[in-house]
């Protein structure tokens, strides 16, 4: 099972997504994951593609964040964090942990 499916994406997300728009997705995230040098005959190929799946649906706002509501005064805001304190999407932190567990080194040193 090398390539994801928009049932286990679906599952992972807790979401349901039009076929057509996670046909998108798989197919984007598969040829990134491709282009890391990953090859999708790889044991971890299936969870890289649905944690870069889901980083791509989290970028666009597709997915349903908390919603973090900020107050001084007379003045207040709203807003859906989707990113980890560090800055990067938790998504493509959990990508990125298990892609250097994979490659190793190789591909973070230019």
């Amino acid at each position: 099972m090398p390539l994801a499916t928009e049932q286990q994406i679906e599952t992972m997300l807790g979401i349901e997504l039009e076929t057509s728009v996670a046909e998108i997705f798989l197919a984007d995230a598969a040829r990134a994951v491709e282009l890391d040098g990953i090859n999708i005959n790889h044991p971890d190929f299936n969870q890289l593609h649905r944690y870069y799946t889901a980083h791509l649906l989290e970028v666009q706002g597709t997915l349903n964040s908390q919603v973090v509501s900020e107050s001084v005064g007379d003045v207040s805001r709203a807003y859906a964090p989707s990113t980890t304190p560090d800055g990067i999407g938790k998504f493509l932190k959990k990508y990125t942990q298990l892609k250097v567990q994979v490659t190793g080194f190789k591909n973070r040193i230019k």
